[in-house]
């Protein structure tokens, strides 16, 4: 399956999910912003994931949006989710403004 997402997306890397552990488990990773933007948060917009992860997916493109519309950076470590992804949470609030 990540085989097939990083042809279609044509970026990434698939990994280890944690290279220190006995965790065999991998990871398809994107780190470039543009290839989340352009080419990973469409597909999963399209096509959304068919579990509980949806609701993070929601919350981690509302992140990469804020970021890449000056609204949040980098270096801002004050951002938090408004409420927990169990509590289906998908504000971001940083500092006392919500995005």
């Amino acid at each position: 399956m990540l085989d097939l997402i990083a042809q279609r997306l044509d970026c990434g890397r698939i990994t280890k999910n944690h290279r220190a552990s006995s965790d065999t488990c991998l990871v398809f990773v994107v780190r470039e912003r543009s290839a989340l933007l352009n080419k990973a948060i469409p597909l999963f917009e399209d096509q959304p994931l068919i579990s509980t992860k949806q609701r993070d997916f929601e919350t981690f493109a509302q992140i990469v949006r804020a970021m890449a519309n000056g609204v949040l950076s980098k270096r801002d470590s004050r951002f938090y989710l408004t409420r927990p992804f169990h509590e289906g949470g998908v504000g971001v609030t940083v500092g006392s403004r919500d995005i």
